[in-house]
């Protein structure tokens, strides 16, 4: 979703600061999360550790989660303390996440520290990802692409074949980022518009089409696999025919 992989491991939310401090009469308080404060420790470790397998920068997804997941706006220095990173890399991260439009910063009456809210609609998180995911990778990539096959023609059409395959797989490459670019075009307005329908019949229609060409590919190997297994076939229909005629 966002940012560049982070090889830290994923840390475990500080149990200090999701439940009361211990007490005389329940020494253990401090120790023994509540069942809300385990499933939110679950959503924010299972946020991080999915971003770790997109190449999503970890912390970024677990402060997301975290805040996404809270019902008050939360400062850095509480976002610090549960996720027990540092100062500087929850402010990278914090930054990041505003610069995607995915968290606000906002005030508190009273206080002079900056608290931080999540965008809750998870329309309008899917709709600026698709944006931002595209700005940020896929047409970088197609401009470094075009730039390179006007590099390889910058004193006329390549003339080895190592230039000429070279060019051939930037094009190729070149193509597939443009189908890329058409089906998110294509998708992006009925996020947008939070149009569940339609991206249902969507889905339905793709995943028809996915059949019948499975299903297509699947009759030509059968009767590929036929013909190899019994090579006479076609010799015997027209030695019949003929000796018939």
């Amino acid at each position: 979703m966002f940012g560049q992989a982070d090889p830290v491991p994923s840390p475990i939310l500080n149990r200090r600061c999701l439940v009361p401090a211990s007490t005389p009469s329940n020494p253990t308080a401090s120790l023994t999360p509540t069942v809300e404060e385990r499933a939110l420790d679950e959503f924010v470790q299972f946020w991080g550790e999915m971003a770790g397998h997109w190449g999503i920068n970890r912390t970024m997804a677990q402060i997301h989660a975290l805040l996404y997941a809270t019902a008050e706006p939360l400062d850095t220095d509480t976002i610090m303390a549960r996720l027990q990173v540092s100062r500087g890399n929850a402010n990278m991260n914090l930054r990041a996440l505003v610069d995607w439009r995915l968290v606000d910063k906002v005030s508190r009456a009273g206080s002079r520290k900056d608290f931080y809210v999540a965008e809750t609609d998870v329309w309008k998180i899917c709709t600026t990802v698709i944006e931002e995911r595209k700005h940020r990778e896929i047409k970088p990539v197609q401009t470094t692409v075009a730039g390179t096959i006007a590099t390889l023609h910058a004193d006329g059409p390549p003339a080895s074949e190592a230039a000429q395959t070279f060019e051939k797989r930037l094009h190729n490459l070149a193509d597939l980022l443009r189908v890329f670019d058409a089906v998110t075009d294509a998708l992006l307005p009925f996020v947008q518009a939070k149009n569940e329908k339609k991206l249902r019949r969507l889905a339905g229609f793709a995943a028809r089409l996915h059949g019948d060409g499975n299903a297509k590919q699947e009759g030509r190997d059968s009767t590929s696999a036929t013909n190899r297994s019994n090579p006479t076939n076609g010799t015997a229909g027209s030695t019949t025919n003929g000796s018939t005629s």
